[in-house]
């Protein structure tokens, strides 16, 4: 069945996205899993050329464990895809210099991480900016409410990841005294995410 933005959009906290992706199943080994939506994010480009709702969302079938992901819709002019992400790090602007331009308020065009898996060894990421910084995004969060002006990021890498390509980066204030999100996260077919609110079922 074919799907369009709409099938994605209007899903609020306590709905159930349910993921059967490749990287998904092989990660939980479940052919599909469930995740709670628990915060919802937009990010509007003053001139509307992007909007990006992204769903933040827990898995919890124990409570000693909890896993977080945010499926992403990115809507671009007429078109749209579908991303999920995990959060990889957080904290103040200050622990992440080297993340920053010397010269100017802005990140770096390309930067190196190490990615850390439960199970395997460490591997070493190059990272590239896909395009220019987008400054002062209308972003709204049902965590912090009101409308909130961010910056964020978006980076690609060839290199072996686990099957996750994508950096995104939230980053709120400037480089002396701001909070960055850092997510990783892969592109996904429609057919592989399903949204649904629980009590309509």
């Amino acid at each position: 069945m074919t799907k369009d933005l709409k099938d994605y959009l209007g899903y609020h906290i306590g709905d159930i996205i349910t993921l059967s992706d490749i990287q998904t199943q092989e990660e939980y080994k479940k052919t599909e899993v469930d995740f709670i939506v628990t915060e919802v994010r937009t990010y509007k480009e003053s001139s509307g050329f992007f909007i990006y709702t992204g769903y933040i969302a827990s898995y919890k079938p124990d409570p000693e464990h909890n896993h977080q992901i945010m499926l992403m819709i990115r809507n671009i002019g007429d078109s749209f895809d579908l991303r999920v992400f995990f959060l990889n790090s957080e904290g103040n602007s200050v622990d992440f210099e080297s993340l920053f331009s010397p010269d100017k308020d802005d990140l770096i065009d390309r930067f190196n991480a190490t990615l850390h898996f439960d199970d395997s060894e460490d591997l070493e990421v190059t990272w590239d900016r896909q395009n220019t910084s987008f400054f002062g995004i209308e972003t709204t969060s049902t965590k912090i409410g009101g409308i909130d002006q961010k910056n964020i990021e978006e980076y690609f890498t060839n290199d072996e990841t686990r099957g996750n390509p994508y950096c995104f980066i939230e980053w709120t204030g400037d480089k002396a005294e701001g909070f960055l999100e850092i997510w990783y996260g892969c592109e996904i077919r429609y057919e592989d995410v399903e949204l649904l609110h629980p009590n309509k079922l």
